[in-house]
């Protein structure tokens, strides 16, 4: 690895270092290295708290982010054999039978939950990149009321889920609902706070009528610059 990749990986798992229970943030990437980066930085924290990290991946990735793990002093095998480190493609997780379901997830996500903290885990760190809803898959409007009800399964939970989303291609509307349900945003490798998050319950109202989020560029931007104002 050389100088500056160590530097940004340091930056990285500074920036996921302060990361709470039930925090739910999302990563907007542009390219595989952008992603990888930030998912083995959230992964080695975890890793070495003891927490449980089940990452789901729709690019098979698992064999790189495995090495880098190892680079970074990890146990890969021992974390793997123990269930410390567990990876799931989305056809074992959000696309069985080959469509989307939000009930179905979210009860796959309180099984895996309650399956960690029996099993010991200090708490369980998820990760999961959905960026296969640019392929159209039944159910897949279903995405964000998805994410809406982690929000609210999050608030009682030893649970912090990361949702990733190439933004080459996943649709700008997806892109911009995925801002505005994540209370913290990774855009292109940088941690920010995110204004423009939308609580549960205003957030539910704004789905059953229809209302959009706002422009996904602007919104993107804004929060880059660190403006405050909702672009209307």
């Amino acid at each position: 690895m050389n100088k500056d990749s160590l530097e940004n990986h340091r930056q990285l798992e500074r920036s996921v270092h302060a990361l709470t229970w039930g925090t739910h943030l999302t990563n907007i990437y542009r390219s595989k290295e952008e992603k990888l980066a930030v998912v083995v930085a959230y992964l080695e924290i975890g890793l070495k708290r003891n927490e449980r990290c089940l990452h789901i991946d729709c690019y098979q990735n698992q064999v790189e982010i495995c090495q880098r793990l190892a680079d970074f002093k990890i146990n890969v095998k021992e974390c793997l054999d123990s269930g410390r480190l567990v990876f799931l493609s989305k056809e074992q997780s959000y696309l069985q039978d080959n469509y989307f379901s939000p009930a179905r997830m979210m009860q796959m996500i309180s099984e895996a939950h309650y399956e960690t903290l029996k099993a010991g885990f200090y708490g369980l760190r998820g990760s999961g990149d959905l960026s296969w809803i640019s392929q159209n898959y039944p159910g897949v409007k279903g995405v964000i009321d998805y994410e809406h009800e982690l929000n609210l399964f999050l608030r009682r939970s030893r649970l912090m889920a990361f949702c990733h989303y190439n933004e080459e291609e996943v649709p700008e509307d997806f892109l911009a609902s995925a801002l505005c349900t994540h209370p913290k945003a990774f855009i292109y490798g940088r941690l920010y706070d995110n204004p423009y998050y939308i609580n549960s319950d205003t957030f539910a109202q704004m789905l059953s009528e229809e209302r959009p989020v706002g422009d996904y560029e602007q919104l993107r931007d804004n929060i880059i610059q660190k403006k405050k104002e909702f672009p209307g």
